[in-house]
């Protein structure tokens, strides 16, 4: 029964995710349908969507998690920043029609490897994923990608970004969007640096001497 919640939730939000994108690019008319480049960005979003969604319910998240150090806000901005993001790599691509090149493997590569870190954080973390600077968990997780990265989880979305970019091949949208969106996750790893500095700090200063990034 679990398996099958977690499978219609990652249907029904892939295909919200796909539509939302999709309709601005059909009514505007940015890029044509057929166009591959956009297709693998859609696809590739879709789909970090959809897996984000299976791996990540149930997910039971505290009141006091919630109302202390609640980022909800953030995620909003990186929401819309990738959305205008999208549209604009869409609208530049309609004035400025390209063929399939190496950057389009290129991106389609750091697309899927985004999702697969981004995932991979998630179960990891399990319940202890949340939308808080407040960890979701009694002990710090240091074990699977995060023996390696200390925020894989938004690692993986930054790179899912620059994949969908460098398939659409929108290098001067990318010059700005690119940045602005660094900024955001940045912030986003401050605040939950400073939550667990706050919950586990002897732990969380051992484990940052040992993970640098």
């Amino acid at each position: 029964m679990n398996l099958i919640y977690r499978l219609t939730g990652a249907v029904t939000a892939g295909g919200v995710n796909a539509l939302v994108l999709l309709a601005p690019v059909v009514l505007l008319r940015h890029a044509p349908f057929g166009d591959i480049g956009l297709l693998t960005a859609i696809a590739g979003l879709s789909l970090a969507v959809a897996v984000e969604t299976f791996c990540g319910l149930p997910v039971p998240v505290s009141v006091s998690a919630r109302s202390a150090g609640d980022l909800d806000w953030l995620n909003w901005l990186q929401g819309l920043a990738l959305l205008a993001s999208f549209e604009a790599c869409c609208g530049w691509r309609a004035c400025h029609p390209v063929q399939a090149s190496v950057w389009l493997a290129a991106g389609a590569i750091l697309l899927m490897t985004g999702v697969a870190l981004r995932a991979a954080a998630i179960l990891r973390l399990g319940a202890g994923f949340t939308n808080s600077a407040v960890p979701g968990n009694d002990t710090l997780c240091t074990g699977g990608v995060y023996a390696w990265l200390r925020h894989p989880a938004e690692t993986g979305l930054c790179l899912i970004v620059t994949g969908f970019t460098g398939a659409l091949e929108a290098w001067p949208i990318a010059a700005t969007t690119l940045p602005a969106f660094a900024v955001l996750s940045v912030l986003r790893m401050r605040l939950e640096d400073r939550g667990l500095a706050r919950a586990f700090p002897d732990a969380f200063q051992a484990y940052c001497r040992r993970v640098r990034l």
